[in-house]
């Protein structure tokens, strides 16, 4: 849609969504391949880990890629929005109910010391906290009259730099016991 709307702003959501999905991909692989049976409880750990560490490094991409565009935001201005106010709504309920979901598996799964699991969640939370900005700019949309471009860059570069701390979180992690 971001192409052929012509939107910027689009494309680079679709692209951190976009990781975020083969982020989950190599999260459902490494679940998948810890169920064969012919390897050992350490191997699986060590498999599980390094897919855990591999999605750390799809989130950081994608969030420094995102930082990157809402940079750009603080420069330039006029690059309005406008939604409907159910629209603004909408998309807020499903943010904040995404990051309420996410955070408190994220925390049920590390206490379970389920990595890839965690992992799904920290990914899904990440993605939740790039929603919050699109969730500013479609409030700010109806609800402030200046040019809400500036601080909707600000939110996005706070919000992506969370997520990117995240991804480095899941790259730096070592597992219990090392």
């Amino acid at each position: 849609m971001g192409i052929f709307s012509a939107s910027f702003f689009l494309c680079i959501n679709a692209f951190y969504n976009i990781g975020i999905a083969v982020a989950k991909y190599y999260a459902a692989k490494a679940h998948e391949d810890s169920n064969l049976e012919h390897s050992s409880p350490e191997e699986i750990r060590r498999n599980q880990f390094a897919a855990y560490r591999l999605i750390g490094q799809i989130v950081l991409a994608s969030s420094v890629v995102y930082i990157i565009y809402c940079s750009k935001l603080l420069f330039v201005a006029g690059s309005r929005t406008h939604y409907p106010h159910y629209v603004a709504f909408i998309i807020a309920a499903v943010t904040f109910t995404e990051i309420a979901v996410s955070l408190g598996g994220a925390i049920m799964a590390r206490r379970n010391n389920e990595p890839v699991i965690e992992a799904i969640k920290l990914t899904n939370f990440s993605s939740s906290l790039i929603s919050l900005s699109l969730t500013q700019t479609a409030i700010m949309s109806f609800s402030y009259k200046g040019d809400p471009t500036f601080y909707n860059g600000l939110s996005g570069i706070i919000f992506s730099a969370l997520a990117a701390l995240i991804g480095l979180y899941m790259i730096l992690r070592a597992p219990a016991g090392e």
